[in-house]
């Protein structure tokens, strides 16, 4: 049997390349050097919210991000500061972000 692969578009890799570029940029900023997931653990420890880890950190700022998107949306008109691309980017990162931690966790 013959698999057949078909090649990725075009804006596909150019946008898994963006997603790439901006993770280890902010991973460079945000992140202790030893620790990719320290952010988000600290972020976990300041909720001081029962059962909140660094995963679901993350999911919360995927949350905050969908959310800001429909309210981008909604409004109808350009933003003045962080527009459409720069939401779906920054919820995009997020979403490898947490898919990472769940296959680092098992």
């Amino acid at each position: 049997m013959t698999l057949i692969t078909l090649k990725e578009p075009v804006a596909v890799a150019a946008a898994l390349k963006q997603i790439e570029r901006t993770f280890t940029g902010k991973s460079a900023d945000y992140a202790e050097d030893t620790d990719w997931r320290s952010n988000f653990r600290d972020m976990a420890k300041q909720l001081h919210l029962p059962g909140v880890t660094d995963r679901s950190a993350c999911e919360l700022l995927i949350a905050l991000k969908q959310s800001r998107l429909r309210a981008l949306r909604a409004n109808g008109r350009d933003p003045s500061n962080e527009g459409t691309l720069d939401t779906l980017l920054d919820r995009a990162v997020y979403a490898v972000i947490a898919f990472a931690m769940a296959l680092e966790d098992g």
